[in-house]
């Protein structure tokens, strides 16, 4: 059985590892983190990633870093064909919305229970149908 290939891209180290750790327990599956969208688009080249974790917003010093939609827009650009969980504490339900129909699975609110566990759940569904 070929692994499943998850991409993890969220500012936050405690979040990666959660998710990390969550994921490691889990047969044929690998898992790559980043910090950074930047990083993310830097080490992809011809990887298909079959599920993408990220975070909508990636903060940092410099206020021209990628965001969770200029991700989005980055793998379509590249063809990527990975199913999409985005994480957020976002509020604005056009934007929410927007996301949807760029091509987001499901969106996973961080302000809301246990993220780690409603994360996993819908990574397990989609991975099934890849």
């Amino acid at each position: 059985m070929k692994n499943k290939l998850i991409y993890i891209v969220d500012d936050s180290i405690i979040i990666q590892e959660l998710l990390s750790l969550t994921f490691a327990q889990l047969d044929h599956v690998e898992v790559k983190k980043f910090s950074t969208g930047e990083d993310m688009v830097s080490a992809i080249g011809d990887e298909e990633p079959d599920l993408f974790i990220l975070d909508y917003f990636l903060d940092s010093k410099d206020a021209d870093v990628y965001n969770g939609r200029d991700l989005i827009n980055i793998l379509k650009n590249q063809h990527k064909k990975g199913k999409i969980i985005m994480l957020s504490s976002l509020e604005d339900k056009v934007e929410i919305e927007s996301l949807i129909c760029l091509g987001v699975e499901k969106f996973i609110d961080k302000n809301i229970g246990n993220v780690v566990d409603g994360v996993k759940t819908e990574a397990l569904r989609l991975l099934q149908a890849v």
